[in-house]
């Protein structure tokens, strides 16, 4: 999907739409659904408007504008004073009339801009000109009704839009679109205040787009977009290098019911993607995609406060990447990343090289419960290279009720010199599962590694769990630093802790507790250093014990298993 260069055509134009599978990437059961395309544009040369007029008026230095009902296109640029602007009406089919004229120039603008759409299909696009671009004094206020309204401003060719006061867009009902957009070297697009995006009902997007050589967005204030309850878009993207789209204060995100996407992107080498305060993403029933993706050599995606993500029904995904090179996603306070009910995907994964996921502060991954036939899937991998998965405070994962299939949970240092580190406590904690669930940790080939530093815990509720502990070849390695505890639930469990080959480790700094739940469970502990007390707890005459071998206690107790 290319993003650069968005053909305005003279304003803009209507979404196409590509048939896309929910599951991208992750070899489930294909769910299409029907997905816009955000920033190709079809202009609106290509369908008959009705001739509308807006009006125009200055009343104590503030600039108001009123649609009449129809379909209304009118751009806003820089005068020759910076009290003055000029009104021009777009021809896009009939032409608009501003005030009857095909343009207007008005002065003595010293306060907020007012935009009332009305009716009809309106436009307002706000352009940045040449010289010293446009400024608006204060507020910028627009109000949308009926029909398919756009939004779009714009810094191009090396100037800028300034708005000096808060940004409230309220578009109604229909179709709309808010496009913020920068593209070349210059000051970009700049809110001095908060921005706030209000979206009715209607499949609507909202984008804020940095294109080419040095481009900024940057809000200073908080930056707030409500969508509603259709198939819905936010889109936050720096597209090329050295491309910066800035949100000072808090973003918040709301997405209603049906299917949302929401994408926070760096899509080339030097691009970032940067969120100073905190980050809170919601969205309601639906197939839902949220994306933190950083996509290549030295891109960043920085959210740098807490960052609380939640979905609710639905099939939905979490997809934080790191692809290529040095790319990088960081975040910078406590990380929540919870998907509701349905047959849901989180993936955390640094795909290639020097690539890295960042969690400064404690992190709850939360799948929630799956009611249907798939079953909740959680990755959380480093894959080749030196690509590194870091969470700095505690990690807890959790998965629940999966009543029609299993859910599988897998943390893997794949290759070379990978690593998934956990400086402080790992918890993996299993609800109840009518079908098998699989956890597994493995450190696959070279220098792999899975290192926590504080303690480990696996807890199951329910039985049919599968847990498989391996660092598999060459010198791949698992290390706990301190204690380690494994407990299941019911029945049919099955416990491994395995290394596969010479030079391959397990390794616990205390003590391995492991505790099987009732009856028909099975242990196989092989080449495992714990460096205190081994406690194995099974269930006697019916739980299975097997000692592969290689594996050292200070001492070591096993209770109530057939051996």
């Amino acid at each position: 999907m290319s993003f650069r260069n968005p053909n305005w055509g003279g304003l803009l134009g209507r979404f196409t739409t590509s048939k896309v599978s929910k599951c991208d990437g992750r070899g489930r059961a294909n769910v299409n659904r029907t997905r816009r395309r955000f920033a190709r544009f079809e202009s609106l040369e290509s369908r008959e408007l009705l001739a509308g007029d807006v009006s125009v008026a200055v009343v104590n230095g503030k600039l108001k504008l009123e649609g009449d009902g129809r379909d209304n296109a009118v751009e806003i640029t820089a005068g020759d004073t910076s009290d003055s602007f000029v009104i021009r009406g777009l021809a896009q089919g009939a032409p608009t009339t501003v005030n009857g004229q095909d343009s207007v120039t008005v002065s003595n603008v010293t306060r907020k801009v007012k935009f009332k759409m009305g009716g009809g299909d309106d436009v307002l696009v706000l352009d940045s000109g040449s010289g010293d671009g446009l400024i608006l004094p204060e507020q910028l206020k627009v109000f949308g009704h009926e029909g398919d309204d756009r939004v779009r401003i714009a810094a191009t060719g090396g100037s800028r839009v300034k708005i000096k006061g808060d940004v409230t867009l309220d578009l109604g009902t229909g179709d709309d679109t808010v496009d913020v957009y920068s593209e070349g070297d210059g000051l970009g697009v700049v809110a001095k205040q908060r921005f706030h995006t209000i979206m009715g009902s209607g499949n609507d997007s909202v984008m804020f787009d940095a294109v080419g050589g040095t481009a900024r967005v940057k809000v200073k204030g908080d930056t707030f977009v409500q969508l509603d309850g259709d198939d819905d878009n936010a889109v936050f993207t720096a597209h090329d290098d050295d491309t910066r789209i800035q949100l000072k204060g808090d973003l918040t995100i709301n997405g209603g019911d049906r299917h949302d996407t929401i994408r926070l992107e760096a899509l080339t080498e030097n691009a970032q993607m940067l969120a100073y305060g905190k980050v809170n993403i919601i969205t309601g029933s639906g197939n839902d995609r949220v994306r933190a993706q950083a996509m290549a050599d030295n891109a960043l995606i920085s959210l740098m406060d807490d960052v609380d993500i939640s979905t609710a029904s639905g099939k939905d995904e979490l997809l934080i990447d790191a692809i290529d090179g040095s790319a990088r996603v960081e975040f910078g306070g406590a990380f929540a990343g919870m998907t509701g009910t349905d047959d849901d995907y989180i993936r955390v994964r640094a795909k290639d090289a020097a690539t890295s996921i960042d969690f400064a502060g404690a992190a709850l991954i939360d799948s929630g419960s799956s009611s249907n036939l798939v079953g909740d899937e959680i990755a959380v991998r480093a894959m080749t290279g030196s690509a590194n998965v870091t969470f700095h405070g505690d990690a807890t994962i959790n998965s629940d009720n999966s009543l029609r299939h299993g859910n599988s949970l897998e943390l893997r240092a794949d290759a070379d010199a990978t690593k998934l580190k956990f400086e402080q406590d790992l918890s993996i904690n299993i609800g109840n599962h009518g079908q098998p669930m699989d956890i597994e940790l493995i450190a696959r080939t070279g220098d792999a590694a899975i290192l926590v530093d504080g303690n480990l815990k696996i807890a199951a509720e329910t039985g049919d769990t599968n847990i498989h502990v391996e660092s598999r070849f060459d010198n791949a390695r698992i290390r706990v630093g301190k204690d380690a505890s494994i407990q299941t639930g019911r029945t049919n469990d099955s416990v491994v802790l395995l290394t596969g080959a010479d030079n391959t480790s397990i390794a616990i700094g205390d003590d391995l507790r492991i505790s099987l739940g009732d009856e028909k469970d099975s242990l196989e502990i092989t080449g495992v250093a714990v460096a205190d007390n081994g406690m194995l707890n099974g269930e006697e005459d019916v739980d299975t014990f097997v000692d592969g071998g290689g594996n050292s206690f200070t001492t070591l107790q096993v209770l109530n298993f057939e051996v």
